[in-house]
């Protein structure tokens, strides 16, 4: 279904004006991010019709994303964070069960070692095979998925009131040590994964949420530090006059709403200290950028794209997509964390072009 948009035609103009500008000659103002805002406090920024829009419904096995064709890998369990998110605004006992189910069918999957298996998909050109650092990064994002859900539904009232005897309860609380063995694992891979996403931001963030949200719940603060030190690294690698954030040398705007996102939902997890202060001004700049790169239609330009765009890269032999869910989320954060309207307009804008 089709969502409502109401946009002023100044939104237009202002952005329009926004896209034409030269980069090099463009300077960000940060403007103030609330300060005492929690994750559950997005959640409810973010329209009810969006959150159910981009909710999955797992296989019978729990099943999500490209493994309802045959499991690949835990990486692709990462919609996981939906059903969490569904199920904790909407106090919703189903998207409860689906979420457990899900992440249930990826522990099936998971190694001595606190990794999990790939299974290449048997139509996978021979050629297109995942390095075994990419397997290393999908796990990473698993262990974000994974994190930022455990931390939904510990600081959600609702969960938090249902008996200890409830069975997704029991479920959750049943997973203590495949958590303990991959965080151990992210532990032992973090070198190579520093390595390997030392110069891509999007990547950092999720390598960071996922030390940090799993340290957090397993009462770890070390890896919480380790996290909260790769963010930092993250936010080094920002164009400082235009804002963005820089992937391949250059600016890439599916990647850059990525990046935001992430960062803002860390932000919204750090009781405060300088990193907080670092997101607060720089998170606030890519979104100002990011903003310059939706054009008056909706869509998101990837015109100068490094890394998404037509013939860009891709993964797994398919092409990538530009991530409309992780901007238009960002900028409903956005909206509710500067009080600024016309975030929201944006996000309305980009869904409508992107709706079916």
């Amino acid at each position: 279904m089709k969502l409502a948009v109401v946009i002023l035609s100044v939104i237009f103009v202002f952005f329009s004006c926004k896209e034409e500008e030269n980069e090099d000659s463009y300077t960000c103002e940060p403007v103030p991010l609330n300060e005492s805002f929690t994750y559950l406090n997005l959640l409810s920024a973010v329209p009810d019709e969006v959150l159910t829009g981009f909710v999955q419904q797992p296989t019978e096995e729990g099943a999500l994303g490209r493994n309802k064709n045959g499991y690949e890998h835990a990486r692709f369990q990462l919609p996981v964070t939906h059903l969490a998110n569904y199920a904790v605004h909407f106090e919703d006992e189903e998207a409860l069960t689906a979420f457990v189910k899900s992440i249930g069918y990826a522990f099936q999957y998971q190694t001595t070692d606190g990794d999990f298996e790939f299974i290449a998909p048997p139509e996978a050109p021979a050629d297109k095979q995942p390095l075994s650092v990419d397997l290393a990064s999908g796990t990473f994002f698993f262990g974000y998925g994974l994190g930022i859900s455990l931390h939904a539904l510990s600081t959600s009232e609702w969960y938090q009131g249902l008996s200890d005897d409830h069975s997704s309860k029991q479920a959750i609380v049943g997973w203590q040590s495949n958590i303990e063995s991959l965080l151990a694992y992210l532990k032992t891979d973090l070198e190579l994964i520093k390595e390997y996403d030392k110069a891509s931001p999007n990547r950092l963030f999720f390598d960071a949420l996922a030390f940090y949200t799993l340290g957090e719940y397993l009462k770890d603060g070390s890896a919480q530090q380790t996290g909260m030190g790769l963010a930092t690294h993250a936010m080094s690698l920002r164009e400082q006059t235009a804002g963005y954030f820089i992937e391949a040398n250059g600016w890439d705007s599916s990647y850059n709403g990525v990046a935001l996102k992430l960062g803002l939902e860390l932000y919204v997890l750090l009781d405060g200290g300088e990193l907080k202060n670092i997101l607060k001004d720089g998170l606030s700049c890519a979104a100002d950028w990011q903003s310059s790169r939706v054009l008056g239609t909706g869509e998101i330009s990837t015109e100068g794209n490094t890394r998404v765009y037509p013939g860009g890269e891709s993964l797994g032999g398919r092409e990538k997509q530009v991530d409309v869910e992780k901007t238009a989320y960002s900028f409903f954060y956005m909206e509710a964390l500067t009080s600024d309207q016309r975030y929201a307009d944006l996000s309305q804008l980009i869904l409508e072009f992107y709706t079916p």
